[in-house]
């Protein structure tokens, strides 16, 4: 099992808040099977105060604030429901999007769901249980997504986007609705990207099946901006090195 470190993942830490870089395979918080180990109990055998100001999901990489005592969490936690933490993530979509800023608003709700995870030909995986978004105008939560297209490739687009209301897979979901589902996102529709679709002459030169150029959903949270007792905070997180690479073979093989 991978190992996960909060001095690898640490942005900045001081008395009050504490910013994490969460890679991609590492729960928010504590889930039913106990034997993986959670951002969140890394930080509190760091601190036993700590709370999670939010969350992201398990397959996304990014910014986390969190809180080292209750006061803090507590105003936080205010600014998280009064919507006035200003969230930006990067996701590479497929599809060429053409966003300029819209909000994309549908009202979603979740549900319980089975789905198979990606998976190289020939190995054994087993469904797994989860919950997903799916669009309900009826009974659905009021869910807006503002989206901007950074860039585009013959078959990809890389799209900003920034959460007004934070519902669970929220951007996956609304950008899979749009017909721009995320790359390597078998829940919403996202098929992974091979390098033999894009070069021309590829030849596989490894042992075993060819492997996707990204192993988990293409989203990163990469910057987040609150304000904590009258100080402006803004914490910007790196791409993690897939992501990075996953980029840097689009601009070389796709014209990104």
């Amino acid at each position: 099992m991978k190992q996960f470190r909060i001095d690898d993942m640490l942005l900045y830490e001081d008395d009050d808040i504490i910013i994490i870089n969460k890679p991609a395979g590492l729960a928010s918080a504590d889930e039913r099977d106990t034997s993986r180990p959670s951002l969140l109990g890394l930080l509190r055998a760091r601190n036993p105060g700590t709370r999670l100001c939010h969350r992201i999901d398990r397959e996304t990489s990014g910014v986390i604030v969190a809180a080292k005592h209750f006061p803090v969490h507590r105003v936080l936690a205010e600014q998280f429901r009064r919507r006035q933490v200003r969230k930006i993530y990067h996701a590479l979509v497929w599809g060429r999007a053409a966003f300029a800023g819209e909000t994309i608003e549908h009202p979603l709700r979740t549900i319980s769901s089975v789905y198979v995870p990606f998976h190289l030909d020939g190995e054994e995986v087993s469904p797994v249980s989860t919950f997903r978004a799916v669009l309900d105008t009826r009974r659905g939560r009021p869910s807006q997504t503002i989206v901007t297209t950074l860039s585009t490739s013959r078959h990809f687009s890389l799209v900003e986007c920034r959460p007004v209301t934070g519902r669970m897979h929220q951007i996956r979901a609304h950008l899979s609705r749009e017909g721009y589902p995320v790359v390597c996102d078998p829940l919403y529709r996202g098929a992974a990207a091979y390098l033999s679709e894009l070069k021309r002459g590829y030849r596989h030169s490894g042992e075993g099946p060819e492997r996707p150029l990204i192993s988990r959903v293409a989203l990163h949270a990469c910057a987040i901006s609150f304000e904590l007792f009258d100080r402006k905070y803004t914490f910007e997180a790196p791409y993690p090195k897939d992501f990075a690479a996953l980029l840097k073979t689009l601009a070389k093989y796709d014209g990104f």
